[in-house]
């Protein structure tokens, strides 16, 4: 295996790895209950969860995305 293609599979494993992080990250912070002021609902959850997803994928989406 040469070089270059070492490289693309480290990028691609990162990008991969910091999307789903991020992912992973946004949807628990939205399932939070901890403030006096906000309370999370389900629609509150799936935003979130839906705007990870749109931010993963115009971030991440040149590498891993093909």
């Amino acid at each position: 295996m040469n070089s270059k293609k070492v490289t693309w599979y480290a990028a691609l494993f990162l990008a991969e790895f910091f999307a789903s992080a991020f992912l992973l990250y946004i949807v628990c912070l939205g399932c939070v209950d901890n403030s006096p002021f906000f309370k999370p609902t389900h629609v509150t959850i799936s935003f979130a969860a839906a705007a990870a997803v749109m931010i993963g994928i115009n971030s991440f989406g040149i590498i891993s995305g093909g």
